[in-house]
């Protein structure tokens, strides 16, 4: 029971992560003038008529379940190594995935083509989802620690 409540804590921190560290770090980026992707996407890509918000949630909360076992094991001690295991988390886990397999699996260059200014946007963008997930997560795990008592 216990490893079933923390993936399911895992998915729910990813998709919290997705929208509020993720979606948060792009509305940055738009008001710098950095990025031209709409904030919190609701028109539906998909033909199931879903908000197009809603396959990065699901994504990020994928990414959540794999946090959240690596998490317990290595990275739980005070908010700001939290935050540096969050940081390499994005990097290496969401970070590589972005920038060598999907763009393996398209056809497409590997690192953006090396582009710097779009490899710099991605490892932003990686790292402010993974921060989301260790500060959501030591948030909600002190919360849920304390609410179980």
């Amino acid at each position: 029971m216990y490893v079933v409540a923390r993936l399911s804590f895992g998915f729910a921190v990813g998709v919290l992560a997705v929208v509020l560290a993720l979606q948060g770090a792009v509305w940055v980026f738009g008001q710098l003038g950095l990025s031209p992707v709409q904030l919190f996407p609701m028109r539906a890509p998909l033909p199931a008529s879903l908000p197009g918000l809603t396959q990065p949630a699901l994504l990020g909360g994928l990414w959540g379940l794999l946090f959240i076992l690596i998490w317990d094991r290595w990275g739980r001690d005070g908010i700001v190594k939290g935050a540096g295991f969050g940081i390499l988390f994005g990097l290496v886990g969401p970070g590589l995935v972005l920038w060598v397999v999907w763009p393996a699996l398209q056809g497409a260059a590997l690192f953006e083509g090396g582009n710097a200014g779009r490899i710099a946007a991605g490892a932003a963008l990686a790292s402010a989802f993974g921060i989301g997930l260790a500060w959501i997560g030591q948030v909600l795990n002190g919360y849920m620690r304390y609410a179980v008592r």
